[in-house]
């Protein structure tokens, strides 16, 4: 088991234990999605084994261009994708991740912005409207979902 497979039971485990909202969107809450997680082991004796890996939703700011799947799996986690169009490094994996979940007909929102370049984090520092605004998109995309409801 890889350790971003073990974290991410881990603090899945945590949130059960002290009811916390699952999906609360704070640094210490996000963690790394590794590709192939895997389902709970219910009959292991670890307890953090018995909770599933997969993430309920991913969330690509500006994504790199290594691990692109060729083929996404049919369980993939909705995605939202964000990029600006002249970050020449993550505008092209937007694309390529943006056409790969609609091939699986699973759910994507993708924002690629014309100007920010890269590496412009929540856009406080940002003079562009648009880019000072990404936070916002995200978070309506959340609510559109229902990704954050309780459950």
């Amino acid at each position: 088991m890889s350790w971003t497979q073990s974290e991410a039971r881990r603090r899945k485990r945590r949130y059960e234990e002290y009811h916390y909202e699952r999906h609360a969107l704070k640094p210490g809450n996000l963690f790394p999605v590794s590709h192939g997680s895997r389902s709970a082991d219910v009959n292991t004796a670890d307890e953090i084994d018995r909770v599933d890996s997969r993430p309920s939703f991913v969330i690509m700011i500006y994504p790199g261009p290594l691990g692109i799947p060729d083929v996404l799996p049919a369980n993939a986690p909705p995605a939202f994708l964000l990029s600006a169009n002249d970050d020449e490094c993550c505008s092209p994996p937007v694309m390529k991740l943006l056409q790969r979940y609609r091939d699986a007909k699973i759910p994507v929102e993708a924002h690629i912005y014309a100007h920010g370049s890269h590496a412009f984090n929540m856009g406080n520092r940002s003079k562009l409207v648009s880019i000072k605004g990404w936070p916002q998109r995200l978070a309506d995309w959340l609510a559109d979902n229902h990704l954050l409801d309780v459950r």
